[in-house]
C-alpha cells in the first residue's frame, strides 16, 4: 500500500513522465509480493459469527472497572498482556458463545509464516 501511495504522490506532484519509474516500481512490488487471502477469510468468518450469534455478553474481566460497583458485579480479573513474558497472556477475549473460535489462520506466504509460528506457539501455552 505504501508503494502505491508513494507512486500516486509522485504522479500528482511531478506528473508524467517523471513519475513513470515510481509507478513501475509500485507495480513490480505488488506483482512480486507474496499473496494471501487469510485476512479476507478471517473478516468473513468473524462477520458470519456475528450474524450467527447476534448478541453475546462481553467477558466479565473485559468490562469497565472504573466505577465503585464494578467489583461487586464481577468485573475483575483482566490480565494486562504487557506485564507478562512475550507480552502475551492466555485469557479469553471472546464471548462464551464464540469461545475457542479461530478466525485468522496465517498462511505460509511471506511474513504470515512468522505469524503462523507465533500462533502455533501460543496455542501450545
Amino acid at each position: 500500500m505504501t508503494q502505491a501511495i508513494g507512486a500516486l504522490d509522485a504522479y500528482r506532484n511531478n506528473g508524467w513522465p517523471e513519475a513513470k519509474l515510481n509507478i513501475a516500481q509500485a507495480i513490480l512490488f505488488a506483482v512480486e509480493s507474496p499473496k494471501s487471502n487469510a485476512v479476507y477469510t478471517a473478516i468473513s468468518k468473524a462477520m458470519n459469527a456475528i450474524d450467527e450469534v447476534k448478541s453475546a455478553e462481553v467477558p466479565l474481566h473485559l468490562r469497565d472497572t472504573h466505577y465503585s460497583g464494578a467489583l461487586k458485579l464481577g468485573h475483575e480479573g483482566y490480565q494486562y498482556p504487557h506485564n507478562y513474558p512475550g507480552h502475551y497472556v492466555k485469557q479469553e477475549y471472546l464471548p462464551k458463545l464464540l469461545s475457542r473460535r479461530v478466525f485468522y489462520e496465517a498462511t505460509e506466504q511471506g511474513n504470515e509464516s512468522k505469524i503462523r509460528l507465533n500462533q502455533q506457539r501460543r496455542r501450545e501455552l
